[in-house]
């Protein structure tokens, strides 16, 4: 195929106007500055002239405000159509639908020397040669011309490639490597090394200090050990081994030999420097005030007194003597000591007496009462009461008010609670009434019940869901939240001096970012999980990866897209794509996934977002038409269909409630749970296929910035992206602030078209800058 010239004079005619831009002004000068887009105004003597740039972008006109295309210079043979991206000198020739053309470089496909021709699948391209640049490769470009050189690194061009001379501290062949200057270890006493740029920093543990940490402090130095101790140093602490009478961590405190309380029986203890002494009361002897002093030793008690020794004093037991008294001296008649218990009759007798006894007691003296419990006839521990016991009478309900001997015989039964009957023989069920609640088991015990209550619930009947944070599980001031058998902790976000709390009880110090690799401002997330500290990177906008080390950012010019073909399982239902855009044109297609069909499309149209689904002959659409998008700023779009039963479309906007502006859409009854197998085929930034393009209501390819980007929940990096596959993507995001500062005069608003501007003049002023005013006559 061969690209084909215009016409003789009138091409070298245009491209002379195009590639010099040479215009005389008319009654002006370079005092206003009439030259756009980085131009250079040049004085004449019939007014100015503007030398136009060539790199990065080519611009062309009077006052450099037209960019530069090249398929307005150089055309394509009827069965291709040109594209090119405005401002620099590449143009290719595709094949328009419809037409059997050959693609092939001839030696005379590329109008321009330094240039070479490259073979799409549809199309061929004209792009310069290594180190020439220029909207005809006329100009060689430095190695440096785009530096690589990173951190402040001076670029040194070579024959026909650059070094770089990197600053202190770095290396690599960008100077794109930090060195570590902690890889040697410098900080001694396991003491923390942190690496700075050139330099480094030792955190030491406690105990130690110095540049290095290898000073070992003296924590004895100040002599904290009082009354004769001895100061033993130890690692970041000290300890004092006391002589015998002290005590403490510094041997302060004299040792009280009482506190213990070795004196006994109520002495009193008297403390001495390293010992004591006890004070006995009466009645007690020995060096603890252990020995009771025995009063009956001396024998007070006469006539066969039996002695019984007391606490500082003795008694004497004169039973079965005949005698009474103190010492039983004096003696006495039987029957006038009442020797019958019980209110029993005493009856004199020769040289003795008879006790007639009541019944139910027993005994020479009708002393015993006969115990009608010892057979134990209660059952169950029921409590045997016995009806001679006189402390029963006016303080039990099952007794009178007034004992009598004659009706002392007997007893009664007094049942444990859950027993009943005369003998308490029957056991009362509680279980009946069903107390326990919430799943929990029933089981009868004496007297009561017992609720096995299910994990989660406790109390009686069960009916208590235990709150597992009333115990403050949770450490370091991290917030406690109840479950069912189980707690949740909330820990508090990072403190100011950058301690982050983590575990299952917030009581572990996250150090897991204490070195780590997240890059390009990414923040560094530590994680605690099966007792191994680790960290993740969440990745600022426009970089992925581990360590969000790739970048995701891309752009198109003009005419440019990215088309994907993924695989989609008999099982796919949902449809995903979320990104990030930037651009400050109305109308343009984002997103285009299916055929002419089936379609899925996101695209801003008047500078509202909107998004449009057809299926099985049905037509969906949703617009978030209250904030516009075209203002030149990032904004986040994420469009699901989730079974095909929800089409959910969300934009993240400042402007929003809460930054969130959503839309969500049922969808009718019969479609397929599943994608299309249409839905392989997904188009990013524009369309090829004139049939794909009708369905859009923008019409136009998408011109502007996208990063994040995001299908079925896979990350769609551009680097993967190959060149068959796409067409006018670049790296990165290029944007030159054209409206900044206003290159319009007398009042006029500039309009950002992205790649170049407009001037809305106010009248009567008009041209490109509203410079030409309408002309007086007096």
């Amino acid at each position: 195929m061969d690209p084909r010239r215009k016409s003789g004079s009138l091409a070298s005619a245009v491209l002379q106007f195009l590639l010099f831009s040479f215009a005389k002004g008319l009654a002006q000068t370079c005092m206003s500055s009439p030259c756009l887009n980085g131009g250079t105004c040049l004085e004449t003597s019939t007014g100015f002239t503007c030398l136009c740039p060539m790199q990065p972008l080519a611009f062309t006109g009077p006052t450099c405000g037209d960019i530069y295309d090249a398929c307005a210079v150089y055309g394509c043979p009827s069965t291709h159509r040109c594209q090119s991206t405005p401002g620099l000198p590449h143009f290719q020739c595709v094949c328009q639908p419809g037409f059997n053309c050959t693609n092939e470089c001839q030696s005379n496909s590329c109008p321009f020397l330094n240039s070479h021709c490259t073979v799409g699948e549809d199309s061929i391209m004209c792009k310069c040669q290594s180190g020439y640049g220029g909207v005809n490769c006329q100009y060689e470009v430095s190695p440096c011309f785009q530096n690589t050189c990173q951190n402040n690194a001076t670029c040194l061009a070579d024959a026909e490639s650059y070094r770089c001379l990197c600053e202190p501290g770095f290396t690599g062949q960008d100077c794109e490597v930090n060195i570590n200057e902690c890889a040697s270890d410098p900080c001694q006493n396991e003491a923390l090394c942190v690496d700075k740029v050139n330099r480094y920093m030792c955190f030491c543990v406690p105990g130690f200090q110095g540049h290095h940490c290898e000073i070992d402090i003296n924590e004895c130095a100040s002599r904290p050990c009082q009354n004769n101790g001895t100061c033993l140093n130890q690692l970041d602490q000290y300890e004092c081994a006391c002589a015998n009478a002290n005590t403490g961590v510094n041997c302060e405190i004299e040792i009280d030999e009482c506190q213990s309380g070795p004196c006994q029986n109520g002495a009193t203890c008297w403390d001495h420097i390293g010992y004591f002494t006890c004070d006995c009361p009466a009645g007690y002897d020995g060096e603890l005030c252990q020995q009771d002093i025995d009063e009956c030793q001396s024998q007070p008690c006469q006539n066969g007194g039996r002695c019984v020794d007391e606490i500082n004093r003795f008694q004497c037991d004169c039973s079965h003597t005949g005698f009474v008294g103190d010492h039983c001296e004096i003696e006495i008649l039987e029957c006038d000591s009442n020797p019958c218990q019980n209110n029993a009759t005493c009856v004199e007798r020769v040289k003795g007496y008879e006790c007639l006894c009541w019944r139910g007691y027993s005994g020479i003296h009708c002393e015993t009462d006969d115990n009608e419990c010892t057979e134990k006839p209660c059952e169950n521990g029921g409590l045997c009461l016995q009806l001679s016991n006189q402390s029963y009478y006016g303080t039990e309900p099952e007794f009178g008010d007034k004992f009598s001997y004659s009706q002392a015989a007997g007893y009664l039964c007094r049942c444990q609670p859950g027993f009943t009957g005369s003998n308490c023989s029957v056991n009362i069920n509680e279980c009946e009434s069903g107390p326990c609640v919430n799943g929990g088991t029933c089981i009868d015990l004496i007297n009561g019940f017992l609720c096995s209550c299910v994990s989660g619930y406790t109390g009686v009947g069960c009916s208590i869901n235990i709150d597992e944070c009333e115990d403050n599980p949770c450490k370091n001031g991290a917030s406690c939240e109840d479950g069912v058998a189980d707690y949740f902790c909330v820990c508090r976000p990072e403190a100011q001096d950058g301690t982050i709390w983590g575990g299952k009880n917030c009581s572990v110090k996250l150090v897991g970012c204490l070195e780590h690799s997240c890059q390009n401002r990414a923040e560094c997330i530590p994680l605690y999980n099966e007792e191994k500290h680790s960290y993740t990177c969440k990745c600022q906008p426009g970089f992925a990866g581990e360590n969000c080390s790739i970048p995701t950012t891309f752009s198109f010019l003009a005419q440019g897209y990215i088309m994907y073909d993924l695989l989609l399982s008999n099982e796919s239902y949902l449809s995903n794509v979320s990104v990030r855009f930037r651009t400050t044109l109305p109308d343009m297609v984002l997103m285009y996934r299916g055929d002419e069909d089936s379609f899925l499309i996101l695209e801003p149209y008047n500078g509202f977002l909107y998004i449009r689904l057809k299926g099985n002959g049905r037509l969906f659409q949703l617009v978030i038409d209250n904030h516009k998008v075209n203002d030149g700023y990032w904004h986040n779009v994420e469009v699901d269909i989730i079974s095909n039963s929800f089409l959910k479309f969300r934009l993240f906007h400042n402007g929003c409630r809460n930054g969130l502006c959503s839309r969500k859409q049922p969808l009718t009854e019969g479609f397929n749970p599943y994608l299309p197998e249409s839905f392989s085929l997904v188009y990013i930034g524009g369309l090829v296929q004139e049939a794909l393009i009708k369905n859009t209501l923008s019409q136009q390819n998408f011109t502007g910035c996208l990063e994040d980007l995001v299908v079925d929940l896979f990350p769609q990096l551009p680097h993967n992206v190959s060149s068959d596959r796409s067409f006018g993507m670049e790296p990165g995001c290029r944007k030159v602030e054209l409206c900044h500062p206003n290159p319009c005069h007398n009042g006029a608003n500039c309009i950002d078209l992205w790649s170049n501007f407009t001037c809305d003049c106010i009248r009567p002023y008009k041209g490109p800058t509203c410079m030409q005013g309408k002309c007086l006559y007096l």
